[in-house]
């Protein structure tokens, strides 16, 4: 096969969700969809670690209390750390995918969802879809895994 060289690569993977089972107590159901992804160049990758590199380092700070003594953050301020970790995390899953199919509302007939900054952001709230999204985009960057299929 001939290598062709793209400015941005995308590709369509498949994402697994596990759900629990309305029909069946005690057990799981998979559920998949398709997303496309898309392979960032180096350079918006690395700048996107920094980023989150400095906010994780925000969280070392120390706090001088009125006597002169420096105290850890208190929790308030942990918890305005860790919103931000998770709004740039999620930025930065969002920032690799250029779309999806194969979602649907199960409450309007089954009309397809398209991709939007909204549906985007309300899909990646449900903990299940977040690790299936974060699972998929791993597994298909990968190497070593393609490798250990061969």
């Amino acid at each position: 096969m001939t290598f062709k060289l793209f400015s941005e690569l995308t590709f369509p993977w498949p994402v697994k969700v596990m759900e629990p089972d309305p029909a069946k107590p005690g057990r799981h159901i998979l559920r998949e969809f398709e997303v496309t992804f898309a392979i960032l160049p180096p350079e918006r990758i690395q700048a996107s670690r920094d980023a989150r590199l400095a906010i994780l380092k925000k969280m070392d700070r120390k706090i001088v209390g009125e006597d002169g003594a420096e105290e850890p953050l208190g929790l308030d301020e942990l918890k305005l750390i860790q919103a931000e970790l998770e709004e740039h995390d999620k930025g930065a899953v969002q920032d690799v995918v250029r779309g999806w199919s194969k979602i649907v509302d199960a409450d309007d007939g089954d009309k397809p969802i398209p991709f939007t900054d909204a549906t985007f952001r309300a899909l990646y709230a449900i903990e299940r879809v977040k690790v299936g999204l974060l699972n998929a985009y791993e597994e298909a960057i990968s190497q070593d895994r393609a490798r250990l299929k061969n």
